[in-house]
């Protein structure tokens, strides 16, 4: 049997009782949002940010019951139209903001023009001890986390699109199971990964090269349950991503 593949990547649950998913615009609010059901990467939809007049800040603002994001990854896709439209990423292109229950917050230059590579949906990764590139005077409560921003900063023309999708919180993918005759794979977390339902963003492959932003951990946990993993003549590369040194591992 093929190996079984988890991860501990979670949605931010809604103050109202929506979802970071992005699949709905409860408890979301930003420029001309609406759901998007056609250009998405995981579950049924996206949210896109649209504005008739041209503009130079796109935004979507997630209100949470309060979450411990400590020690933890952020993830979540984005796409727009053009990647020029963007301001650099020293001048915030795109930009990770969030804010405690006292209004203290942090604030992550992610993305810009000069380091988008294609329009398309890409998952970004913002590991939260790194430290933020601007923040309030008292730093937030990272235990304490009550919502979420996306910032697109730039010159965007009339009626151009923007879209957010799946944002999640969390550190690793894990693969466990297999057999001599077949052997738990990469190809397995990329399978696994593959599934609209999953798309967690921590592996892809390209041109037959894993790139992966955030722990693998290979085996179980559970007394008893064995795990054969067997891969050769892979390439494995780990990107640049927002985390801290020591973060990337494959732990057996």
């Amino acid at each position: 049997m093929a190996g079984t593949v988890s991860t501990d990547l979670a949605f931010f649950v809604g103050a109202t009782g929506g979802s970071s998913s992005a699949d709905s615009l409860t408890d979301w609010t930003g420029t001309g949002l609406a759901v998007d059901t056609v250009q998405f990467v995981q579950g049924t939809g996206s949210i896109y940010s649209y504005s008739a007049a041209a503009s130079t800040t796109r935004y979507w603002n997630f209100a949470c019951v309060s979450t411990n994001i400590q020690g933890k990854a952020i993830y979540f896709w984005f796409a727009l139209g053009k990647v020029g439209w963007l301001n650099t990423k020293a001048n915030g292109g795109v930009t990770f903001k969030v804010t405690d229950a006292n209004g203290n917050w942090a604030l992550w230059n992610v993305a810009g023009s000069d380091t988008l590579p294609h329009n398309g949906f890409i998952c970004h990764c913002i590991h939260t001890s790194v430290p933020p590139d601007s923040q309030s005077a008292t730093p937030p409560d990272l235990t304490r986390i009550t919502s979420f921003e996306i910032r697109a900063n730039g010159s965007f023309p009339g009626k151009a699109y923007l879209w957010v999708d799946a944002v999640r919180y969390g550190t690793y993918v894990q693969i466990k199971g297999g057999t001599s005759s077949t052997p738990a794979t990469f190809e397995d977390i990329y399978v696994a990964e593959s599934d609209v339902a999953n798309r967690w963003g921590i592996l892809d492959k390209v041109n037959g090269i894993y790139f992966v932003q955030g722990k693998i951990l290979i085996g179980s946990t559970t007394s008893g349950e064995a795990t054969y993993f067997k891969d050769t003549n892979q390439v494995v590369v780990f990107k640049y991503a927002i985390v801290p040194a020591g973060f990337y591992e494959i732990k057996i």
